[in-house]
Formats: C-alpha cells, structure tokens, sequence
C-alpha cells in the first residue's frame, strides 16, 4: 500500500495564498499612488480623459491676474489648498481618494461635476492607465512576498 504524505504541499499553498492576499499596506500604497497621479494630471491642466480642461470664465481670469495667478493652462489650483488636502488610503478592499477638508472636498465636487455657472472639468477619477500603474505596484508587492 503507498501513503502519500502532502503536508508539505499544503504548507506551501497555503504560503503562497498569503503571499497573493492583497493586503491594507498594498491598498494605501495604490490609494497614494492614484493621489499623486490625480495631482499631477491636475497640474498640467489635463483631465481624466487627457484634454486639457475648459478655459477660466473671464471674471476667474481677471481675479487670478490681479492677484498674480496664472491663468493657462487651466489647472484647478489658485490656493493650492484643494490638492494638498487630497488624501488616500484603503477601506476594506477599496482604495480611496479622498479630502480631508470637508470645504476642499465640496470644492472639489464643483470643479468635478460643474455647477449651473461652471463647467464640468472631470479630474477626480482613476483613468485605466491610473489602474494599470496600481495593477503594476500590486503585482511587484506579491511578487516580493513569494
């Protein structure tokens, strides 16, 4: 009669489905990663689509030049305090973007989704290349743990 023995194998499955779980360390690191690149779209004035978004209203012009401000290319900053309140981290299996200003955050939805007196400038979403990039951190992570 022939015993086979997998304890072996099973300790090895099981290492390496610890080694794949997607862990709360590698979701804030997506969740920061996705932050920075929303940034940095933002500032050369492209939105998720990679257009460059719709011109200032002339009034928003005039504001901006008389306190020195540029007014092209369009890249949603005048304070700054908006970008630099976006945080990311994971919730769950989720990563997040999110504001830690409630007033910034509002702002944000605004410049976003337009109002009745602005147009819509989409720049709070990830892009497929945003998800590619996130894909790319997850796997060398797994891949470290292996």
């Amino acid at each position: 009669m022939l015993e086979a023995d997998f304890t072996d194998f099973e300790r090895m499955l099981d290492d390496v489905y610890a080694a794949i779980e997607i862990t709360k360390a590698d979701l804030d690191e997506c969740a920061d990663l996705l932050v920075f690149r929303i940034i940095d779209r933002t500032r050369r004035g492209e939105d998720i689509y990679g257009m460059p978004f719709d011109a200032y209203a002339e009034k928003t012009k005039q504001s901006k030049r008389k306190r020195g401000r540029r007014t092209s290319p369009v890249t949603l900053q005048d304070t700054g305090r908006m970008l630099a309140s976006m945080r990311g981290r994971s919730d769950g299996d989720v990563a997040l973007v999110y504001f830690a200003s409630r007033t910034e955050g509002q702002k944000a939805a605004w410049l976003d989704e337009g109002t009745r007196h602005m147009p819509e400038r989409r720049f709070m979403d990830a892009t497929p290349a945003d998800l590619d990039a996130c894909a790319d951190v997850l796997l060398d992570r797994i891949i470290r743990r292996l």
